[in-house]
């Protein structure tokens, strides 16, 4: 994969809704009472193999709130992408889903302990916290690295997360972090439109 101030690319997708659209996945959940008609999620319900971030974000979570965003395997076709959170719209209901790019996935997990992880809850705060990219960087011991999970790459190795995963966690739920930005990475946000049984889905590559 392309790296990028020694980071490996990840995708994601960050599209904000508001209350005023019927919300059944992310922030503003509402338990669907039954199946939506021409649904175009590849997935209604998570993974088995996410049991264990899922039960970590909610151990997390400073209010104590479940994944409600369906997450599955798939093959994503651009290079370089690892996960990408959908937001489907249709009139006004608004659908989310997660999926991971499986090769990518099961790569992560040999070479890179903490890769799964950081690429489900980069993904986790897209769907489930509304949070878009953020590009900023600090500086460690001479190092740069990335200010926040949100960023649009993955961590290459496990040290650096480890040392600094409190002020990780904390900024990812919306506290300050422990270390200051120092800088921002421009980077160029690339998007793909998909349609489906009448809903358009989108979701932002990086």
């Amino acid at each position: 994969m392309k790296l990028i101030i020694a980071l490996m690319l990840l995708a994601s997708c960050g599209t904000k809704t508001t209350t005023e659209r019927i919300v059944l996945s992310g922030s503003q959940a509402q338990e669907p009472t039954q199946p939506i008609p021409g649904d175009p999620r590849q997935a209604v319900d998570i993974d088995d193999e996410f049991s264990l971030y899922t039960d970590e974000w909610l151990l997390l979570h400073p209010e104590g709130k479940p994944v409600t965003t369906p997450m599955s395997f798939t093959d994503i076709p651009e290079e370089g992408v690892l996960g990408v959170c959908i937001t489907w719209i249709k009139g006004d209901i608004i659908l989310k889903e997660i999926r991971i790019d499986e090769p990518s996935y099961r790569e992560q997990m040999d070479l890179n302990p903490i890769g799964p992880h950081t690429i489900i809850f980069h993904e986790l705060g897209h769907c489930e916290l509304d949070r878009p990219h953020l590009d900023l960087l600090s500086q460690l011991e001479g190092k740069i690295i990335p200010f926040s999970i949100m960023f649009p790459s993955l961590f290459p190795r496990t040290a650096l997360y480890k040392e600094l995963e409190a002020h990780y966690l904390d900024e990812l739920f919306g506290g300050p972090g422990t270390i200051p930005p120092v800088s921002r990475f421009e980077s160029i946000t690339k998007s793909r439109t998909m349609e489906k049984n009448g809903f358009v889905g989108i979701g932002i590559l990086n």
